[in-house]
């Protein structure tokens, strides 16, 4: 989660001054998290057809990933300095969208994301998911393609 990874969940709500971490233990409990997590579900009933126009490969959770877009920008004012970030979600998983980045060595197959962030304390401004030839076009004629 962020830049604190840790191997297993549980470990974000260790108690060992060492392995503790401050805000999470102090935000929500550790069963809550997970009777949230494992009830959490996301679909959307717009489905356009691959092939037709307008159809959108993360249609599923687009609702989601707006909303979460538009809390970035809401809660946080960001510094002079922003940053671009390319990176990836390592996977290979059959899916239509899947990078190959010979240049990555942790992840050299996964989905590929774009991420706005503050430079000093690395908050995400807003973040989009790359998802194959023309994914900018839509939103940004003048760039894409």
């Amino acid at each position: 989660m962020g830049l604190n990874y840790k191997n297993n969940l549980t470990h974000y709500w260790a108690t060992t001054p060492s392995q503790r971490v401050a805000f999470f233990p102090e935000t929500i409990s550790l069963n809550r998290f997970q009777l949230i997590r494992s009830m959490f579900y996301i679909t959307s009933k717009i489905y356009i057809p691959k092939g037709q126009p307008g159809h959108d490969p993360w249609y599923k959770v687009r609702q989601y990933y707006d909303s979460m877009n538009r809390a970035f920008k809401q809660y946080f004012v960001p510094n002079q300095n922003l940053s671009l970030d390319e990176s990836m979600i390592g996977m290979k998983n059959r899916c239509t969208f899947i990078q190959y980045m010979a240049n990555k060595r942790h992840a050299r197959f996964g989905i590929k994301k774009f991420e706005l962030c503050d430079s000093q304390t690395s908050y995400v401004l807003h973040s989009e998911i790359y998802s194959g030839k023309g994914f900018l076009e839509d939103d940004f004629p003048s760039i894409g393609g």
